[in-house]
């Protein structure tokens, strides 16, 4: 008999700066292509833009995670790509979820509070030298409840 062992998954956690201003067209492109791939490697995970940042969560296979992640910090879209959270995780946050993705800076959004308050909890990772694990999870966990909260109203 043969036993199948169960890798946990790795989580990481990055915020980057676009190196040019993407349009409406650009980003969707950009997130309908990364989860076409991601559906493939079976990573999920979560996209937020706020202004020129991202920051983005990435879960799933540790090898798949890894290569994901050292090509978002040579894709010449990306600059200053900081990990502000790595770690193996045994269930995923984001787990129906290939590339969840949230505008912080359009109009809609920025005038509900649920969003206003996720918004001042990113700029404020952004600006930081050091992140605390509960900033980031509660930046990630605010995600993952607007978008279900999105999911529900569809």
């Amino acid at each position: 008999m043969q036993l199948i062992t169960v890798q946990p998954d790795l989580m990481i956690i990055y915020v980057s700066r676009a190196a040019f201003e993407m349009g409406a067209d650009e980003l969707k492109s950009l997130t309908d292509g990364s989860a076409r791939r991601n559906k493939e490697k079976n990573i999920t995970g979560g996209l937020i833009k706020v202004g020129n940042y991202f920051i983005q969560v990435l879960e799933g296979p540790e090898t798949l995670v890894k290569e994901l992640m050292n090509k978002i910090t040579t894709d010449p879209r990306h600059c200053e790509v900081r990990v502000l959270y790595k770690e193996t995780v045994q269930s995923r946050i984001f787990a129906e979820w290939i590339t969840g993705y949230l505008n912080l800076d359009e109009q809609y959004v920025v005038s509900l509070k649920d969003y206003r308050q996720l918004r001042e909890l990113v700029h404020k990772v952004m600006s930081m030298e050091t992140v605390g694990k509960d900033s980031i999870m509660g930046i990630i966990k605010g995600f993952s409840l607007l978008l279900q909260k999105h999911k529900a109203a569809a």
